[in-house]
């Protein structure tokens, strides 16, 4: 899957690079920002795309994607994990553990 590539879409610069990750955020949302929050006090460097400033046909088709990449409807925030995992809404130990069982994985 091609993440979009517009203004909505930044990269965040870490120390941490173990990991291609990809956050989805929408840029009113709470969890959102303590989702970022959680990654650059982790260190990690990651892409950024505010889903909510992308225009209507993109977002629709990142939704779209997501879904038929994973399996689940998406809602935000999301992480993509080297582009074979997804974790939906911020729960800072699913993250820990998501990100982690990659790290054995791969």
């Amino acid at each position: 899957m091609s993440d979009p590539i517009s203004t909505a879409t930044t990269i965040v610069d870490g120390e941490r690079t173990d990991h291609d990750l990809v956050f989805y955020s929408l840029s009113t949302c709470i969890m959102c920002r303590k989702a970022r929050r959680y990654l650059e006090d982790k260190g990690y460097r990651f892409r950024v795309t505010m889903v909510d400033k992308l225009p209507p046909e993109e977002k629709e088709q990142l939704k779209r994607e997501l879904t038929l990449k994973h399996g689940v409807r998406v809602v935000f925030p999301a992480l993509t994990i080297d582009d074979r995992r997804i974790v939906l809404g911020f729960f800072r130990k699913a993250w820990d553990d998501a990100i982690a069982e990659e790290r054995t994985d791969g």
